[in-house]
């Protein structure tokens, strides 16, 4: 008897995001559209493109002491919910957003059910 993975994998517009607010807005979206996706269509596991949280520009890169993360921040609190409602776990990387000015990432997958 065979298991099947059900992957979403999402290729998403990323919008200007050079400010914090700009990148929470984008989050959201995000999450919502997931959300929404997972809703009518179930998935075990979902993959989003490296660096899906803020773009891939010089205008962004130079703000990334404004932009960056600690482990639990904006990409985690808005992506855990939808991982709670839907009953799957989350692995959010966003290493590509720490700076030396935040919280070293612990390196460490992280289940929507952890509490810290």
């Amino acid at each position: 008897m065979s298991q099947l993975l059900r992957i979403l994998a999402a290729q998403i517009e990323i919008p200007e995001t050079r400010t914090a607010i700009a990148r929470d807005t984008h989050l959201a979206r995000i999450a919502g559209l997931i959300d929404a996706t997972l809703a009518r269509e179930p998935a075990d596991l979902v993959v989003l493109p490296e660096l899906s949280s803020i773009e891939y520009s010089r205008a962004a890169f130079d703000r990334l002491d404004d932009l960056a993360e600690a482990d639990d921040g904006a990409s985690w609190q808005a992506f855990a919910p939808v991982a709670r409602k839907r009953a799957r776990r989350a692995v959010i990387d966003s290493t590509g957003t720490h700076t030396k000015s935040a919280p070293k990432p612990r390196r460490r997958s992280r289940s929507s059910t952890d509490s810290g």
